[in-house]
């Protein structure tokens, strides 16, 4: 757990990282300087101690461990902490509690919400990082959301985590895979008021909150279980899902305020194609990640900083290979 000390070297940050002038029109700036380093911690040994308790958290969060995940991380989410890395830790704590099978449906769902609610006291006039702006651009999306469970796969995908999972690396579990695949296969059976075939883009305008909400669940989960399929080497069976994802793209762009699961299918279905080998398939695979990188040139949405880093590998992945020939 946080130590007393290490929260009030966090408190006393969020207080007085801006008041620094008032200290300097009072008794000089080179005693004020001297007064500072004496009296508050400095940002990076703040952030240090932040971060240690974080990947904390996130290792039992990786463990499926929410109940321990969860000690760790409500001091760090506290509402009255304006510090901005807590963000990322207010969508870590509402997603463990959706998973705490400990607690009852309805005390998931509020301390979900509530978790949520903490990252909107952070102090927009500091730098916020991109992955906090990232969250942020999704922060009304999550609020929304009916399967709240979701939003833990989603940090899994996104972060990397559930390739860990994976029986590619040598290492990984299919069991533990499936067992994911079977969940979401469920959230997206319980959408029974829409399916990709029923989609019609000039009925957008129409949809009601409920609405938009079921069809960016629908996206969601149906994107994380196509790179759940790609991570057991099942790629015949992950392509029809990404072509429902990426055939209804303008229906995406339209209805949603954050459409980021159209770029990330292009790529899931580029990393797809490089498995099969063939040099058609290389070539199909390299015109994805492109395409899948000129997104974020045309429209906002989460993760873009990320969806670049990976297509970027990708793509010289590629090259290499094919110099290779």
């Amino acid at each position: 757990r946080i130590t007393p000390a290490v929260q009030t070297e966090i408190n006393f940050f969020n207080e007085a990282e801006n008041t620094n002038e008032v200290a300097m029109d009072e008794i000089g700036q080179e005693e004020s300087a001297k007064a500072n380093r004496e009296k508050r911690p400095t940002r990076q040994r703040v952030v240090n101690s932040y971060r240690l308790e974080f990947d904390r958290a996130m290792l039992h969060f990786v463990s499926f461990d929410f109940g321990d995940a969860i000690n760790f991380l409500e001091p760090l989410t506290v509402v009255e902490s304006t510090f901005n890395a807590k963000v990322l830790a207010c969508v870590v704590l509402a997603g463990c509690f959706s998973m705490n099978n400990k607690l009852g449906a309805e005390s998931r769902k509020e301390k979900y919400v509530d978790a949520l609610r903490r990252m909107t006291t952070v102090n927009s006039d500091r730098k916020i990082h991109r992955i906090d702006k990232s969250i942020l651009l999704k922060h009304e999306s999550l609020l929304r959301r009916v399967n709240q469970d979701l939003v833990v796969y989603e940090v899994f995908y996104i972060f990397g985590h559930m390739k860990s999972y994976s029986p590619l690396t040598g290492k990984g579990s299919t069991q533990w895979l499936q067992q994911r695949y079977a969940h979401l296969d469920h959230i997206t059976q319980n959408i029974t008021d829409f399916d990709f075939s029923s989609l019609d883009i000039n009925a957008v305008d129409q949809l009601s909150e409920e609405g938009l909400t079921a069809v960016e669940e629908l996206f969601t989960a149906t994107l994380i279980k196509a790179a759940i399929l790609n991570l057991q080497d099942k790629t015949e069976d992950a392509k029809p899902l990404l072509d429902n994802i990426i055939q209804n793209r303008e229906y995406v762009f339209k209805a949603m305020s954050d459409p980021y699961t159209v770029p990330w299918a292009y790529y899931e279905l580029g990393v797809a194609l490089m498995r099969n080998g063939t040099d058609d398939d290389s070539v199909d695979a390299k015109n994805y990640l492109i395409d899948a990188k000129k997104f974020s040139k045309k429209h906002e949405y989460s993760f873009s900083h990320m969806l670049e880093y990976k297509c970027t590998g990708a793509l010289r992945e590629l090259k290499e290979a094919e110099n290779k020939k």
